[in-house]
């Protein structure tokens, strides 16, 4: 019976995950049009912006969760309530801050000051919908979970889309029409939340500050990896780039979607392969990296086509930043996959040293390239910065004795060879027969792997309704 609810869970959470992309992912190229690139780059930085300040306002409280699920088993409403209130406390005060710094603020963030209202009130509920979904989660329950999810993107995508078609101010619209219905949907959790166990437990904070805060460090360094290069192309080059480097970005999402959806599928088999010391997932972790690394130069083939669906001609300077944007999705898996090991290792201090390496890297080569070369160079610094975090985490997982698990040298084989294919695919991009050619060679190796590889294909397909 259990293992139908996972199944079913993990086939669900799949779905939805690939939904909720799929539909912001298709609504972009109706906001490149309709909005100005300086909109576009003023709502980008927004959004890096928000979700730096979402990791600092919430301390990352969510992270306690796992633990605390089966340390305070009986009493887990009450440790979620007490949650909230603390985050609750935590946040007012750095908005009480934010007002009293105003005119600071707008001036470092470059958010212009009638943005922060909906700017707090989105931090000050952000938490709700997390603990409500990790819960529904653990407990292999899908329905609502699924539902509130399906309901907040399409609340989001509607009113962002109503607000933008009727108003003059296009940037507001877009702002206001995204986050009200978040705001309300994740107010109308925290309710639901302190009816069923009102009480504050102080002593519960306690416990949950020793887990959470090291995870705050983790994850400003995460963020500063994927959302500094658009803050930081705002402040030094404008709006309108950004809004190239931005679209771009999203454009890479692609390739995030299905590299999220593949580690979720091989994260259960990768933790029960490293608790029985058993190396024969190794060469399907090849394999695995294989495809990924296939899907980037795909990706980066495509990328003129893809640039041209999503914002039009007017964003199509930004193709030479694709391809180290693109690659750097790879190694992103990369070192996704090794951190794994880490944590199933409980060996996770290492996690914030190597992502707060990488983080000042990032910064300190912005900071230098930007002014010298545009916004173009932020795709190769935040490419370099993304090699040297999985070069980091390659040598943690070998020092602890988890190196069995993958081909290594294979990985960073694979990785040289696409830094060097950054270079020659984006010199196709003006010569176009050289271009078509290659996909109609790429596409010709697709079939042909398709075929060759149908068996391990279709055992990877087994593999993902596996029991976690």
């Amino acid at each position: 019976m259990k293992e139908n609810k996972v199944v079913k869970s993990t086939i669900w959470y799949m779905l939805c995950n690939f939904i909720v992309a799929g539909i912001n992912f298709i609504v972009t190229p109706i906001f490149t049009r309709l909005m100005s690139q300086e909109d576009y780059g003023l709502y980008s930085n927004f959004t890096s912006w928000i979700t730096i300040f979402q990791i600092i306002s919430s301390l990352m409280l969510l992270s306690s969760f796992y633990s605390a699920k089966y340390d305070f088993k009986e009493k887990i409403n009450e440790y979620i309530s007490s949650m909230i209130y603390l985050g609750g406390f935590f946040c007012i005060l750095l908005i009480a801050g934010v007002y009293i710094f105003r005119d600071s603020f707008v001036a470092f963030t470059k958010i212009d000051a009638q943005y922060l209202p909906i700017l707090c009130l989105s931090l000050l509920f952000y938490p709700a919908t997390g603990f409500f979904q990790l819960e529904q989660r653990l407990d292999y329950k899908y329905k609502e979970s699924v539902f509130i999810s399906l309901v907040t993107v399409i609340c989001t995508v509607a009113g962002a889309l109503i607000f933008v078609l009727t108003m003059d101010n296009k940037l507001w619209g877009r702002i206001y029409g995204s986050k009200v219905p978040v705001v309300v949907i994740n107010l109308f959790i925290v309710i639901c939340f302190i009816k069923r166990a009102p009480a504050i437990r102080t002593q519960y904070w306690g416990y949950a500050l020793r887990i959470s805060v090291p995870f705050v460090v983790h994850s400003l360094g995460m963020t500063v990896l994927s959302s500094s290069d658009r803050i930081m192309i705002t402040s030094l080059c404008g709006a309108k780039d950004n809004s190239l480097y931005s679209l771009a970005y999203s454009c890479a999402a692609v390739m995030n979607m299905f590299i999220s959806a593949l580690s979720a599928a091989i994260d259960p088999w990768l933790l029960e392969s490293y608790q029985a010391k058993d190396d024969s997932c190794k060469k399907k972790m090849g394999l695995i990296s294989a495809l990924v690394m296939f899907g980037c130069i795909g990706a980066m083939l495509l990328a003129p086509e893809m640039l041209l669906v999503m914002g039009g001609e007017k964003y199509l300077p930004a193709i030479s930043v694709m391809p180290p944007i693109i690659m750097g999705t790879f190694f992103q898996f990369l070192y996704g996959i090794y951190a794994n090991v880490e944590q199933f290792a409980k060996k996770t201090s290492g996690m914030a040293i190597a992502t707060g390496i990488a983080a000042v890297a990032n910064l300190g080569l912005n900071y230098i390239f930007i002014p010298m070369v545009g916004y173009k160079a932020a795709g190769y610094t935040t490419l370099f910065c993304y090699v040297l975090l999985a070069i980091i985490h390659v040598g943690i997982v070998n020092h602890i004795g988890g190196g069995f698990l993958f081909r290594t040298k294979l990985n960073l084989g694979m990785g040289i060879f696409g830094i060097l294919l950054v270079l020659l695919i984006e010199a196709t991009y003006a010569k176009e027969m050289i271009r078509v050619s290659l996909i109609g060679i790429y596409v010709l190796v697709v079939i042909y792997m398709v075929i060759r590889y149908r068996k391990a294909i279709m055992d990877y397909l087994k593999m993902i309704l596996r029991k976690k």
